[in-house]
């Protein structure tokens, strides 16, 4: 992890401040039981074609981020790279490293599932996003390869989905859709997110009611919904995220 981090600021270090991008993000969630994260995000787009602007769609570009977030239980470094043809689609690879140091999960029984240890997860991606007037239509595809350190003889917990998975190399596919509504500067719509990990033939689910309130640099969204797992019964769940833009991202998304 250290490695990894270490090369991506000091590539970070050697780019076009101008170019830069950043932003803080809190977010919470109310169910299988009450938490919370924060996130820094740093971006760096490259122009390669056209000029990039939110009002441009005729532009391609390249793009490096680096995000960092801690529950204060369970840390990530996601680092990624992507192309984009054009503005509205992208697809790209990357890296997410994960260590968790925390036995006190109420939806884990700590004893028979390893809850503490290192993920590593290798990606590749892509996603879109389409607007015609006020309506919007987005929609994300990754697929990972994930490494578990430590102890083999018992399955991992993944926390993000509430799964526990084969302690070996595990194969991972999550698919993201959201369609909405702009109105003004505010966005309300559906999101649906389906995760599965094909080896262990475990699975997530979320669908959310979305309202985003964007009043820049600070933006809102809360949601409410449904989630359930393999290890999971249904029930509902609310959501509540905070971001802060330290400086502006220019891209479509």
């Amino acid at each position: 992890m250290l490695k990894t981090l270490t090369l991506y600021c000091f590539i970070f270090a050697r780019l076009s401040f101008a170019q830069l991008d950043s932003y803080v993000e809190a977010a919470s969630r109310s169910y299988p039981s009450f938490g919370g994260a924060t996130a820094l995000n740093l971006g760096y787009n490259q122009a390669l074609l056209g000029n990039i602007a939110p009002d441009n769609i005729w532009y391609s570009m390249a793009r490096l981020n680096i995000e960092a977030n801690t529950s204060f239980v369970v840390h990530h470094f996601d680092y990624s790279a992507a192309i984009y043809p054009l503005s509205f689609l992208a697809m790209g690879a990357g890296r997410k490293e994960m260590q968790s140091d925390y036995q006190e999960f109420s939806f884990y029984d700590c004893d028979d599932i390893r809850c503490s240890g290192d993920l590593n997860k290798d990606y590749i991606f892509y996603k879109i996003i389409l607007s015609y007037n006020s309506v919007i239509f987005n929609y994300k595809y990754l697929k990972s390869r994930n490494t578990y350190d430590g102890d083999d003889s018992k399955p991992v917990a993944e926390y993000l989905s509430l799964t526990q998975v084969n302690p070996g190399d595990e194969k991972e596919i999550s698919k993201q859709y959201f369609f909405g509504l702009k109105l003004s500067e505010d966005v309300w719509g559906y999101y649906t997110e389906f995760t599965e990990f094909t080896k262990s033939n475990q699975y997530s689910q979320m669908d959310l009611f979305i309202y985003n309130i964007n009043r820049k640099p600070l933006s809102f969204t809360l949601g409410a919904g449904a989630f359930k797992s393999s290890e999971v019964d249904p029930g509902p769940i609310f959501i509540f995220n905070v971001k802060f833009e330290i400086k502006e991202n220019l891209a479509i998304f």
